[in-house]
């Protein structure tokens, strides 16, 4: 789980300042690998618009202490930052993981656009996913690429359950289900379901 927080207290090399306009600096460098995997991520939706411009950085989650040596130098740590993007003349938010170690800086694009869920909660709800794509449009053939996500009831406190919207595109389709998450002890579990049909 991933919480928002703007300043780390720690010894050094912690960096104790963690706000978005220091990560910002110390991973300007990356800034044109983001632009390109945005706009892979862009061109795998297949029907829409593949023209995107990162803007700015807008908001950081860091979900493991930032640690720089002595150059300033990010060695450790792991964050995630969500940019201001223009889709073709639209506003929108595409988040990048960032992941600090050994062999250097690694970046990796999340879904869109507000989903609370972490990397590997990310990745198993995909899957499922996937599965509910292939029982709601057996004839398609295509895997689902996940365009939106938005959080319908955020946790009231940290470690409880909420709940959102996941938004997939499947052969010119959207498919929209329902996750809800249920943190535990051992981990965050979820379940999907269909979103409730609209009373007119």
């Amino acid at each position: 789980m991933w919480w928002v927080f703007a300043l780390l207290v720690s010894v050094a090399p912690v960096l104790a300042d963690t706000s978005l306009a220091t990560v910002e600096k110390i991973t300007a460098d990356e800034l044109p690998k983001v632009k390109m995997i945005v706009a892979q991520q862009q061109r795998n939706f297949r029907d829409a618009c593949e023209t995107v411009k990162v803007i700015r950085a807008t908001a950081l989650s860091v979900a493991e202490p930032v640690v720089v040596d002595a150059t300033g130098k990010v060695v450790k740590g792991s964050w995630r930052v969500r940019y201001a993007v223009d889709v073709c003349g639209e506003a929108g938010l595409r988040t990048v993981e960032m992941v600090a170690g050994n062999s250097g800086l690694a970046l990796e694009p999340l879904v869109p656009v507000a989903t609370l869920a972490d990397k590997r909660l990310q990745d198993d709800i995909q899957r499922s996913f996937r599965m509910a794509g292939n029982v709601a449009m057996p004839q398609c053939t295509e895997l689902p690429v996940i365009r939106d996500t938005r959080v319908t009831i955020y946790p009231a406190k940290p470690n409880e359950r909420w709940q959102e919207l996941w938004i997939g595109r499947m052969c010119g389709r959207d498919l929209g289900q329902v996750v809800e998450f249920l943190p535990t002890k051992a981990g965050t579990t979820f379940k999907m379901s269909l979103p409730a049909p609209v009373r007119k």
